[in-house]
């Protein structure tokens, strides 16, 4: 697990980069689960947002917006630890990345440097520790100045009141110890968490507040000007300008002394908040138990469920940087498809988190059952998909928490009235089911899943939302089935019957062996007498998924995989590519060729791929997908890809133009994907009503594998292995009928599965 561009350390738990430059930003994301996020870089830079219940973002900094600079006063060479943005040589450069902190560390002239930052859980900001070292035999005075252009915006307000500039002032607040910038602008108020902090529990020689003043000229924190000419801070009032603050602490270190110290950025209401955050960090004992504290609490969140498998890839993403990666996007992003999917992902893991997030996320369903596709910004753009992730991940939740109560939960509509989660379960299934086109299909109306695929016929229609309705007949009729509710039960699983003869009637392409991806004035979409692109990929991985595709056909579906599909990278979303921009298809067509959703891999795509191979048994073919997608592929590496290999990426180009190239990193739903199809499709380790269903799909080679999972106040410890003769399930010793494993209410349980 090492590379060019870093290497896994302590387990998988770190990362650690050994350069400060390399071909795209190496950065964590660190947050707390109260909405703040930030992403920390190698280069010590971090940004800051905090998002509120009701979706509105108060933006703190955006990126390379803030820095720590360093200056020797007798000399007046100036440096920052990463090497950036005062763009200087530094030695023994260190960057590691962790679950809960970002460390770098840096040597520059005799002087040893290290920042760390992580983001408590008890206010919106950023605590940064400071060690210096004094590695030279001589005694050396050293100024230590953090500042920050602040961004302050994120509030609805109308033209030129969408900002702080003209209307906001700041200056030193003693009782904080810091510069605080008081935000006067009066739109700000819905959410009135505008101002901002920065404290230190050291001694402040001066401050600044004028941008003009620290940076000169070019007004960019690549030059710091006034550090530039030796100067010290004008500790002056600051009217009406950019919201900018900067502190200079001096410290004076004989030969081989070291001091630490630390300061937070931070959101805040008021003053008298603004002392708070000082309060929090005004020792270096104060500072150091909210860091402890931090760290602990990541730790005992993410340590619900852990694996351990032949594959190290897998053990580092599902231990560590999925979970963290989830989380994160939860906290970061405010739209139903990809915040159902984010929290999908963590239902076996941290379900009080996802029981919060569905509260949230179905306060934007409709009456009549479809959902707006984000609240922030606001986008009411009818997309069909919505229904099919709020029954994946409600009763995912129910299965694994048995929570049934929570199906008896009273949620507001987003067009008014209100109706518990079991009635808008029912309306799921019902707006899909009633909203078809002429072929007895799903309407696809604006998009479903591919956002890019915007057929302008309104009768258009989906396949893939069509085995979306088929996934969620079979969740209905099995949740149903577990209240006790037959005849129900008994009506899911014959619409879903039915559905199932009509989609294999009218949406199968007998020439190529493959489902087709729908309909559209006249057209079969993605079939092999299309215009364009004959194939996509969903389509034939949700055919499995939806429980739609017949017995004689499964492998023609995967030779027609294998054959359009599947490449070295992943999973294309469809093929060929477009390479003409065609109005009938909406911007799939009008994107570069190989590129986004037009031809590239899109990993998520993959991730459902990946899945439907579990359920057809097929765990050495899953694996190989995963790995080809999770960042740092023998044949993508990362050194050429530019992703992070910590972190999932969106997609993979394909276009020879930048082959392989990696798209957004975090921000996918491909993460719900891979922690599903490792955990109950590889390990077989699947949540149920009352209990666990085991069907475990190893891959050649793996000889055993372990998963330990927390609910409540039980733990169960599963092991895996190959047997070469008795196959079964034992549970605390006892041998078991069948695959199901019941719930305990505590203790500690062993399952041993021999395959």
């Amino acid at each position: 697990m090492s590379g060019t561009v870093g290497t896994f350390i302590e387990e998988g738990g770190g990362f650690r980069i050994d350069t400060p430059a390399g071909l795209t930003p190496m950065n964590n994301v660190l947050y707390n689960l109260d909405g703040f996020v930030c992403e920390a870089g190698q280069n010590g830079m971090t940004t800051g947002t905090k998002k509120f219940d009701d979706g509105e973002t108060a933006v703190l900094i955006r990126g390379d917006q803030c820095a720590l600079y360093l200056r020797d006063d007798e000399t007046g060479d100036v440096w920052c630890i990463g090497g950036f943005p005062y763009v200087s040589e530094v030695e023994e450069f260190c960057c590691r990345h962790f679950d809960a902190y970002t460390r770098i560390s840096s040597v520059r002239k005799g002087i040893y440097a290290k920042q760390r930052v992580f983001v408590p859980a008890e206010y919106a900001g950023e605590i940064f520790t400071v060690t210096l070292t004094n590695r030279s035999d001589t005694v050396r005075q050293i100024s230590v100045v953090p500042a920050v252009r602040l961004q302050l915006s994120g509030f609805a307000a109308p033209r030129f009141f969408t900002g702080q500039q003209g209307i906001s002032y700041g200056d030193f607040l003693e009782e904080a110890n810091g510069y605080f910038h008081h935000s006067r602008n009066p739109w700000q108020k819905k959410n009135n968490c505008y101002c901002a902090v920065l404290c230190t529990n050291e001694a402040v020689d001066s401050y600044e507040g004028d941008e003009n003043a620290f940076l000169g000229a070019n007004r960019s924190m690549s030059c710091p000007a006034l550090l530039l000419s030796g100067g010290r801070l004008s500790s002056r009032y600051a009217n009406a300008g950019v919201p900018f603050g900067a502190l200079m602490i001096r410290k004076t270190l004989a030969p081989g002394e070291s001091v630490v110290f630390d300061y937070a950025l931070a959101l805040v209401p008021d003053a008298e908040a603004a002392a708070a955050v000082y309060r929090s960090i005004e020792s270096r004992e104060k500072a150091e138990a909210l860091f402890e504290k931090n760290v602990l609490a990541v730790k005992e969140r993410h340590s619900g469920l852990t694996i351990r498998t032949p594959e190290k890839k897998f053990d580092y993403f599902v231990n560590i940087w999925l979970k963290k990666g989830l989380e994160y996007c939860i906290q970061k992003k405010s739209a139903t498809r990809d915040n159902l999917q984010f929290a999908h992902g963590l239902t076996m893991s941290e379900p009080e988190l996802v029981r919060r997030e569905l509260l949230r996320i179905l306060r934007y369903q409709y009456q009549d059952g479809h959902t707006v596709r984000s609240w922030q910004p606001m986008d009411t753009a009818y997309y069909s998909d919505g229904p099919v992730w709020i029954v994946m991940t409600v009763c995912g939740y129910l299965k694994f928490s048995g929570d049934l109560e929570f199906l008896r939960q009273e949620i507001p509509y987003f067009d008014g009235g209100s109706g518990t989660v079991y009635e808008r379960l029912g309306k799921c299934v019902q707006r899909i089911h009633k909203d078809r086109g002429p072929h007895g299909l799903p309407l696809i109306r604006y998009a479903d899943w591919n956002d890019a695929l915007n057929l302008p016929d309104e009768q258009a229609e989906s396949v893939f939302m069509a085995m979306g309705l088929g996934y969620m007949l079979l969740e209905m009729a099995e949740l149903e089935e577990y209240l006790g509710h037959p005849e129900e039960c008994s009506r899911y699983r014959q619409m879903h019957a039915e559905l199932k003869r009509l989609i294999n009637d009218v949406a199968w392409d007998e020439a190529q062996g493959s489902y087709i991806r729908g309909f559209s004035a006249g057209e079969r979409v993605g079939a092999s007498d299309s215009d364009g692109s004959v194939i996509y990929a969903n389509p034939q991985s949700w055919s499995v998924i939806g429980g739609i595709v017949t017995e004689e056909r499964v492998p023609r579906v995967l030779a027609a995989v294998d054959r359009w599909i599947d490449t070295e990278l992943g999973c294309i979303v469809n093929a060929p590519p477009y390479d003409e921009y065609q109005e009938k298809y909406g911007r799939i067509s009008a994107q570069t060729a190989g590129t986004g959703e037009n031809g590239a891999v899109y990993c998520h795509a993959t991730g459902f791929k990946a899945y439907a191979d579990c359920l057809l048994g097929l765990g050495e073919r899953a694996a190989g997908s995963l790995l080809k997608v999770i960042p740092d592929s023998a044949a993508n590496p990362a050194s050429a890809s530019g992703a992070l290999p910590y972190a999932l990426t969106s997609c993979y180009n394909t276009n020879p133009y930048c082959y392989g190239r990696a798209g957004r990193p975090w921000l996918t739903g491909t993460q719900c994907w891979v922690m599903n199809t490792v955990v109950e499709g590889i390990l077989g380790i699947r949540k149920a009503y009352g209990g666990f269903r085991i069907r475990p799909s190893l891959p050649d080679g793996w000889n055993a594998a372990e998963c330990h999972i927390r609910r409540g106040r039980a733990v169960y410890d599963v092991y895996l292995k190959r047997a070469s003769g008795w196959g079964g399930i034992l549970a605390d010793g006892r041998e078991m009928e069948g695959e199901y494993i019941p719930f305990q209410p505590d203790g500690k349980h062993r399952i041993d599965v021999f395959l």
